[in-house]
């Protein structure tokens, strides 16, 4: 099993997406966004780890119309 989590800036959890392993981290973003669209209408910008880059940040702005920020780490 694998789990995805969305928090807010202070770590408080806003949504869980756990599905089997198979599945990649961001076929797994999509479920958990997915999950989370009409519980947060005011959800704009979403950070997260450089494992969720490629396509997903395009069809997050075009589908949910969220900025989606993968950060580096240094």
């Amino acid at each position: 099993m694998e789990c995805h989590l969305l928090v807010d800036t202070l770590g408080l959890v806003l949504g869980v997406k756990v599905h089997e392993a198979s599945i990649q981290d961001r076929a797994g973003a999509v479920l958990l966004f997915d999950k989370v669209r009409n519980t947060f209408p005011r959800l704009q910008h979403i950070w997260a780890d450089a494992g969720y880059t490629g396509k997903l940040t395009a069809t997050v702005k075009k589908v949910l119309g969220w900025e989606l920020e993968s950060v580096k780490h240094p």
